[in-house]
């Protein structure tokens, strides 16, 4: 997977409302729970089951609160006022609730030998500040992600069902094709067999026009069976959405800019609220200095390193994540060795490297983690806007060429087969005997039906010089302006299927601009438009639309070929066709 790091968004979107949920303290507590056994147990030197029931009804009642204030209208107001600020104010205030009450509450039954209201309130409020904003990020892009993916998930299911219905359609089409061509071809076969056993003609002979009867009769549906088979193929493709999985959400890409997960100013927040209040938990409050001096030099770290990474390429994801945890365990063992130099009395300096390493290691891999998920989002957004270009091109692409399949063969049964047994029962209907060449001739007119009937393409009249037909039979009345030189053109010119859309669709303009619309000059052209659809445009100068128009029979007609189209008046008068077809990237086949 690449990734185009230029243009990479904001990783979160926090102003909006439903961010204060459950899934939000659920995590949020597992996030804690470490962090607080450093705090409380080890510092506190107290290793009672009882921090379990304390943390965890202090974070029941800021759960609590929490939906009491999403009760009272917190999310109908951000619904209509998003504001970063307010939910900036209730995560603080949920996290001073949350640190005063579990102090407080240790204080109390004697766990904690110190209780300090106001250090609790700041700490907290920061810690729910710097939660807040971790956990939402991750929670915002994990939602957003899904909703992707379900839309995904939910096309792939709609493709499945468009592609059975059009299984269905192709069998329902052919039935109704082979039960119109039996209805043409069957009466005229019958008055033949009639006939022939009526006229004088040799034995021999009567036998072999039977045979070549019987055999136009069996096999008159065989050769459509397989055109419409061939014409589902362009359908059929089932790895449109081969790369689109549930487990896409654990797909890391193939290269990384560590930048995008160092963070200096939350991170700093996040050192200044902890390494202090560590201190002052472990060692006492003179000590709080060299916590905020410590933050400080962890600021000017990430502030180099992010500076040192922001211009550089992408790297390979697996090295990237090593220079990470090495630069992390860097910052670790340089605190330790700090506070070492200041004396800050041992183990509680252990314990704060310590700290200092899950605290940032759980930072730089929230921050990556989202910045993985709005790729992974981004990534499947495209895929979605694809998939759905290419599921609506595939879909009018077999219309198309079912619609040609159907109408070049009604032309041929109406057409060539249907006169050729007519010209054959009409010799054999003549008073008299048959002669030896009116014979040889009813055979021939037996032969063009069938081999009108097994040719196994559609044949399909050069657009060009069917266009150039539609301007000599308007010649006199209308004058014509044909502009086939462009790409868009020459690409209709090489897809037979387009072609005969094209034709018909020109073909019933120029009609409608000169019966509807008195046109005197028609203009036509074709022009790109959105990848593998062609425009066909017909501009004329006639009167324009009536008021009261009404789509007639050539509107059924386009409304079969193009998707869409539409008829609108000119501003300097007469009206103008737009129609957009499918055009395959394979040239005339």
């Amino acid at each position: 997977m690449k990734w185009d790091w230029r243009n990479s968004k904001p990783l979160v979107r926090l102003s909006g409302p439903g961010l204060f949920n459950l899934r939000l303290f659920a995590w949020s507590y597992l996030f804690l729970f470490i962090p607080q056994i450093l705090f409380d147990v080890v510092a506190f030197e107290s290793s009672t089951w009882l921090w379990l029931p304390i943390w965890t009804l202090g974070h029941i009642l800021v759960g609590m609160v929490a939906l009491l204030i999403r009760g009272l209208g917190l999310d109908s107001y951000l619904s209509k006022r998003p504001s970063l600020a307010l939910n900036l104010l209730v995560a603080a205030s949920l996290g001073a609730i949350r640190v005063t009450f579990i102090g407080y509450t240790s204080f109390a039954l004697g766990l904690a030998p110190n209780f300090d209201l106001l250090g609790r309130i700041l700490n907290g409020a920061i810690l729910g500040i710097l939660l807040f904003g971790f956990l939402a990020s991750v929670l915002v892009s994990n939602r957003e992600y899904q909703i992707i993916l379900r839309k995904l998930l939910a096309t792939q299911s709609q493709i499945s069902s468009v592609r059975k219905a059009k299984e269905k359609e192709i069998g329902s089409i052919q039935r109704e094709l082979e039960a119109s061509t039996r209805a043409v071809i069957e009466p005229r076969l019958t008055a033949i067999g009639e006939a022939l056993r009526e006229e004088s003609i040799k034995p021999a002979t009567k036998k072999a026009l039977a045979n070549d009867l019987k055999d136009l009769l069996n096999n008159q549906i065989k050769p459509l069976s397989t055109r419409l088979r061939n014409t589902s193929k362009a359908f059929a493709d089932q790895k449109t959405f081969k790369n689109i999985s549930r487990f896409g959400l654990f797909k890391i890409p193939d290269r990384m800019k560590p930048d995008l997960a160092l963070k200096p100013v939350p991170i700093t927040v996040m050192m200044a609220a902890v390494i202090p209040f560590g201190m002052y938990l472990f060692e006492g409050q003179q000590w709080t200095w060299l916590g905020f001096l410590l933050a400080g030099f962890y600021f000017a770290t990430f502030w180099l390193a992010r500076a040192f990474f922001a211009p550089k390429p992408s790297i390979p994801t697996l090295p990237g994540s090593l220079i990470l945890l090495l630069f992390v365990a860097l910052q670790g063992f340089i605190g330790h060795e700090i506070l070492r130099l200041f004396g800050f009395p041992e183990p509680a300096g252990t314990i704060i490297a310590w700290l200092v390493f899950v605290a940032l290691a759980f930072s730089i891999i929230g921050y990556a983690l989202v910045a993985t998920y709005e790729y992974n989002q981004d990534n499947y957004l495209v895929a979605l806007e694809k998939n759905n270009k290419r599921i609506e091109r595939e879909l009018a692409l077999l219309n198309q060429r079912l619609w040609v399949e159907k109408r070049d063969w009604a032309l041929r049964i109406h057409g060539s087969v249907q006169a050729s047994l007519t010209a054959a029962l009409a010799r054999l209907s003549r008073s008299g005997s048959v002669s030896p060449e009116e014979i040889r001739l009813i055979k021939q007119h037996i032969q063009q039906a069938a081999k009108a009937l097994k040719v196994s393409s559609v044949n399909v009249t050069e657009l060009k010089d069917s266009l150039k037909t539609i301007r000599d039979t308007w010649r006199g009345i209308v004058k014509i302006e044909l502009s086939l030189k462009s790409t868009a053109a020459l690409r209709v010119q090489a897809d037979k299927w387009a072609s005969a859309c094209a034709n018909e669709i020109i073909k019933e303009s120029v009609s409608n601009s000169v019966k509807h619309g008195r046109a005197q000059a028609i203009k036509v052209r074709f022009e790109d438009s959105e990848p593998g659809f062609v425009q066909v445009v017909v501009e004329d100068n006639g009167k324009g639309l009536p008021a009261q128009f009404r789509p007639g029979l050539g509107s059924q007609l386009i409304d079969e070929i193009a998707y869409p189209w539409s008829l609108t008046r000119r501003p300097e008068g007469g009206a103008i066709l737009r129609a957009r077809i499918p055009v395959s990237r394979k040239s005339r086949a």
